[in-house]
């Protein structure tokens, strides 16, 4: 019977509220794609990697990069 059917609409996601340290603009851009990153993998003293982009990074740029102040 048409009148048993159930219809749902599902209400639209509700706007995230986070503090804003999830934007673009405040994580260091990649030196070789300008992709945001997000985190830095040290796979030794040489041997670092750029996230999420995968990219590889010196250990000059990885200074850089950390160091309060300093692009």
């Amino acid at each position: 019977m048409a009148s048993d059917r159930l219809f749902v609409t599902p209400a639209p996601p509700g706007r995230r509220r986070g503090t804003g340290g999830d934007q673009r603009m405040y994580y260091p851009p990649c030196p070789t794609c300008g992709e945001p990153i997000i985190m830095i993998w040290t796979y030794g003293p040489e041997r670092h990697d750029a996230g999420p982009c995968g990219c590889g990074l010196t250990a000059d740029q990885v200074e850089r990069l950390t160091t309060p102040g300093v692009r």
